[in-house]
């Protein structure tokens, strides 16, 4: 849908072909000026006055970028490109509400910006050759995912029940309604938006922040018509001085009045939360679909909630975060990526075209290899440079990016030079590696590609979940044409640019686990939810929670299965790792996120010699019971200090086992069977979301 020329359709904008473009009518005057008729409604700021361009998309999406790239003409493309503009979203009824605005806007000639239309003041047509929206889809989930057995209440029944799951279990409240018209009597309030509001209420906190789409309420079987909510709230806060449920800053997510059509049958409820919130609370002012002359409506009760949205997103952001003009840079007081940034490269044609050209924010400089680099008619490279992938060597000249810190990137855009006699020189076959010791390179994304003059082409790899310092494209093939060529000798890059986020390497668990078998986490910067522990064996005194508890003093203890005279294991505990099979005691912990271990904390109880993890294992899985090897080792432990190994971990997993297939030196005897003990055990590494913004 599109409020410009017939023939020049909007189509033009995203048909990735940047020759052609969108064009409005000539409603604009010489000072850009807007003196047509068009116009939107913003349900929350009023008429915006411009020419627009529409587009609808067959799912939602959370918007993260959008990027505009003016017509492809050094001559017209600043005086017809959008000087400001909003660009506004709609959940599907036309009500817009804006979600991007710019001004006075700076269009340098024939390169793209980060933004969208509906257009205030141009030059004559508005023209744009290109329109990119970067976002991904909602994931909707049900919340609580599983269903909750126990809870603190301060309520005649536990709030459990609310999540249970099951609709012959009922949440009930203390009866402070009024048994003929169900109205509360106020002596229990909660401060909503300001003001007071009347009510019962239960509440609940989840570990993560939750955009909640849709509310399923299921009421009593036996009392939906008398204890069912008449005046009800859902209300939330991310204010972690409301977790006692008593206090806290509540915003109304969804609000009924008067709702007295109440049956046995489950409710579903569809809202549109703009916040994420952890914290959600239900308050009912009224009970009951009496609202006079009844009997029994005297407190409110159902048997089940459940919530559904999707989790609060990541941004994804470019690195580096500012244009490079020489290698090395450093930038300091920015908002985001602070830290020393440098560029290197496999050769170069002359140091005005190094590295740093292709970091640098403006398509018209560019990197340059050193000339007859490749095949000139076929664009092979010619040369024995080759960078080790993954452990195979992959020729090619580089271009290289260093970060100041680890980054989990998910896709990268590559602008050729922007002249169309030059894509002879353009990537043609490339792949994107990392690593974290320049010795060590993983693939990330291979491609091969063709190119357009003028044209920025983007490459997702959103489902990543390796975090890398350096990031190198290695070119094996440049040009377009498999023979005949005469220009296809060296490699140019106008432009690269990485989007992803910066990952932090953390200890897990991120507090000390205080209960045996389950431990909630809660206010704290990361890691909030539950943790379950779990042991092969174990002594009366010495459980699992002991190697998570933050304590050398206390530790871990298996039964005595482990040979007196050398160690080995004797017991008959085993777990499948992959093709293979492995016999041992463990520990395993199961954590409330996707983890990436990149390190492995260990400490032996005093007694070392005879009861320190010999050889060792740690496995992942996400199902608890399918494994793979993080990593594995024979340890001769020389005392009980804590040894901090790395397993250069590059998977992602919820559950950790640890297993030990020996126990304590094998030079030194006992007289008894040894146990398997472990004073701590903290992992290290950073977890992986499923809902980047991409």
């Amino acid at each position: 849908m599109f409020s410009g020329n017939v023939g020049e359709e909007s189509l033009s904008a995203f048909d990735r072909d940047d020759s052609t473009y969108f064009s409005t009518s000539s409603d604009y005057e010489s000072t850009g000026a807007y003196t047509g008729s068009q116009w939107t409604q913003d349900k929350y700021n009023g008429l915006y006055d411009g020419e627009f361009i529409q587009i609808d998309l067959p799912v939602k999406i959370y918007l993260a970028k959008l990027e505009i790239l003016p017509r492809q003409d050094i001559f017209t493309d600043a005086a017809t490109s959008p000087k400001s503009f909003v660009l506004l979203g709609s959940a599907g009824d036309f009500s817009w509400e804006a979600v991007i605005s710019a001004t006075d806007i700076s269009w340098t000639p024939l390169s793209s910006q980060s933004w969208s239309p509906i257009i205030t003041s141009v030059s004559g047509p508005c023209q744009i050759a290109e329109i990119l929206l970067y976002g991904n889809e909602r994931v909707i989930n049900a919340y609580p995912p599983a269903p909750m057995y126990s809870s603190s209440s301060n309520f005649d029944g536990s709030v459990a029940t609310a999540f249970d799951q099951n609709s012959t279990t009922d949440y009930q409240s203390l009866t402070y309604y009024s048994g003929s018209d169900g109205q509360h009597d106020c002596s229990i309030t909660s401060t909503v938006q300001g003001e007071y509001y009347c009510g019962e209420f239960f509440g609940i906190l989840f570990p993560v922040s939750i955009f909640v789409t849709t509310i399923v309420i299921t009421p009593s079987a036996s009392e939906f018509s008398r204890k069912s909510p008449r005046n009800w709230r859902l209300v939330a806060s991310s204010d972690e001085s409301g977790t006692t449920f008593e206090s806290g800053n509540w915003n109304i997510v969804y609000e009924e009045v008067g709702y007295t059509s109440w049956t046995n049958a489950s409710r579903t409820i569809s809202v549109e939360s703009g916040n994420a919130y952890r914290l959600f609370r239900v308050i009912a002012s009224a009970v009951g679909n009496q609202e006079s002359n009844a009997t029994g409506q005297d407190r409110f009760e159902f048997a089940d909630l459940r919530l559904y949205g999707h989790e609060k997103l990541l941004a994804v952001k470019l690195y580096p975060p500012s244009p490079i003009y020489s290698s090395p840079a450093v930038f300091t007081g920015l908002q985001y990526g602070d830290g020393l940034y440098s560029t290197a490269v496999s050769s170069l044609y002359s140091a005005e075209y190094g590295g740093f050209a292709a970091f640098d924010g403006n398509t018209q400089t560019f990197f340059h290899s050193a000339t007859d680099r490749y095949d000139r008619s076929t664009g092979y490279f010619l040369h024995a440079d080759s960078t080790t992938v993954s452990g195979t060597a992959v020729s090619g000249d580089f271009l290289q990016l260093s970060l100041p810190d680890v980054l989990l990137a998910y896709n990268v855009i590559l602008i050729p030079r922007d002249e169309s006699y030059y894509l002879t020189r353009s990537p043609r076959l490339w792949y994107l590696v990392g690593s974290n010791d320049l010795s060590v390179w993983t693939f990330i994304r291979g491609e091969n590609s063709s190119w357009s003059a003028y044209t920025a082409r983007s490459f997702d790899f959103y489902e990543n979940t390796l975090a890398f310092k350096y990031y190198r494209i290695v070119v094996n093939r440049v040009g377009s044409m498999d023979a005949g060529s005469s220009d296809q000798d060296s490699l140019q890059i106008a432009e690269m640019q990485l989007y992803g986020r910066e990952v932090l390497n953390r200890p897990y668990p991120p507090a000390a686990l205080s209960s045996a078998g389950a431990s909630y986490l809660s206010q704290l910067s990361y890691g909030n939810g539950y943790y379950y522990t779990t042991v092969s064996s174990s002594t009366p005194s010495h459980s699992t929670t002991d190697a998570f508890d933050l304590s050398f003093a206390t530790y871990f203890e298996s039964s005595a299965l482990y040979a007196a005279n050398n160690g080995t294991y004797l017991g008959s505990s085993t777990t499948t790792v992959e093709n293979g099979t492995f016999r041992g005691e463990y520990i395993e912990i199961e954590i409330p996120c996707k983890l990436v271990v990149r390190q492995v904390e260990v400490t032996p109880a005093s007694d070392y010699q005879m009861s320190a993890p010999s050889t060792w294992v740690l496995l992942g899985s996400n199902d608890g019971s399918s494994f793979s090897l993080i990593y594995g080792e024979t340890t001769n432990w020389q005392s009980n200090s804590t040894s901090m190994i790395s397993t250069e971990g590059v998977a992602a997993y919820t559950v950790f086992r640890f297993a030990s297939s020996s126990a304590g030196s094998s030079l030194i005897s006992s007289s008894t069977a040894r146990t398997l003990r472990i004073a701590e055990l903290v992992l290290y590494g950073y977890e992986v979301f499923n809902d980047v913004a991409k």
